[in-house]
């Protein structure tokens, strides 16, 4: 992703303060069409592999930086600085990055 949306832009150039956004992983293998879990959970941890242990590096230097891969989609919710934030979202592997904010619950 090498252009960024307006939203997140704004989005981490409001403070300093950590962010939590979503990453969108570019597919590159598509899982089988038979609707097999195990299936599609390996596809996804292979979409990830490279964003994966970028982001761990990205923790090793900074213990802030907190990431889960998520379910069985090509994503992956990042919890980091926005300088962090930027540096993952130009790698070529990443499809988007969307702001994730907490909403009020009431």
């Amino acid at each position: 992703m090498t252009q960024f949306s307006r939203s997140l832009l704004e989005f981490l150039e409001s403070s300093d303060a950590l962010k939590q956004v979503l990453i969108k992983v570019l597919a590159r293998q598509r899982p089988p069409a038979a609707p097999i879990y195990s299936d599609h959970w390996k596809v996804a941890e292979a979409n990830r592999t490279d964003l994966l242990s970028a982001l761990k590096k990205e923790r090793d230097s900074d213990r802030r930086v907190q990431f889960e891969p998520l379910g069985l989609g090509n994503q992956v919710a990042l919890r980091a600085p926005p300088d962090v934030i930027l540096k993952i979202a130009q790698r070529p592997d990443v499809e988007d990055v969307i702001p994730d904010e907490p909403e009020d619950a009431l």
